[in-house]
């Protein structure tokens, strides 16, 4: 068998991890957005509790 044949076997190899590897991606940036927008209202928490306590005390 050539080395084109045995190399298939491999290339299909690579192919399938690297579509794992966007797929993983893809998800790493999705919890990363969601991550930031809990961020983001936790920040507006703070900063109506710290308005408020102004106001109260």
């Amino acid at each position: 068998s050539s080395v084109l044949e045995k190399a298939r076997p491999v290339n299909d190899q690579l192919a399938e991890l690297g579509q794992q590897v966007q797929a993983l991606e893809n998800r790493v940036k999705k919890y990363a957005r969601q991550l930031a927008d809990m961020t983001d209202q936790v920040a507006q928490m703070a900063a109506l509790l710290r308005s408020h306590r102004m106001r109260t005390f």
